[in-house]
């Protein structure tokens, strides 16, 4: 199953002193399985200062919570940002818990389900940003079947 997720991340900034604040803020869109055609809004929270100036990249672990809403389900998600290095650059290893609930259009997932589970991600800084990760989600209920889902994604 694949799972395809670009990102915009946000850099904020203080207007008087030009520091970066303590909340940094992350959208996206994507074209994922389950949830289809899907947009997102989070937030990440540098855990010590930060020390690297690329959006969505502090340089520093930090919190991170997203919420993705989608045509075939809705998502919410929170965990740890992690710094590292890939190649040529900076990037992160995200780690994740998450709560899946399917609606509207889906292929081949029952309508209607909450799935359990965890993501771990890689994101590389460059232009665009680009994301590769893996999922493994278990349904909530009673049925408890379980799927497995990689994704790429490219930000924009």
């Amino acid at each position: 199953m694949v799972f395809l997720f670009a990102t915009v991340p946000a850099f904020a900034q203080d207007a008087n002193t030009k520091k970066p604040s303590a909340v940094i803020p992350t959208f996206g869109i994507g074209v994922s399985y389950p949830m289809l055609l899907s947009a997102s809004v989070g937030a990440m929270v540098p855990l010590s200062a930060p020390i690297e100036r690329y959006p969505g990249f502090p340089g520093v672990t930090a919190l991170r919570a997203d919420v993705d809403i989608g045509l075939g389900g809705g998502m919410i998600a929170a965990g740890l940002s992690i710094p590292s290095k890939a190649g040529y650059g900076s990037a992160k290893v995200n780690l994740k818990g998450a709560a899946l609930r399917t609606w509207g259009w889906s292929f081949d997932r029952p309508l209607d389900r909450t799935y359990h589970g965890a993501i771990a991600e890689l994101s590389v800084y460059s232009h665009p940003a680009g994301k590769l990760g893996i999922g493994y989600f278990q349904d909530a209920g009673v049925d408890r079947s379980r799927f497995l889902f990689v994704y790429l994604g490219l930000g924009i």
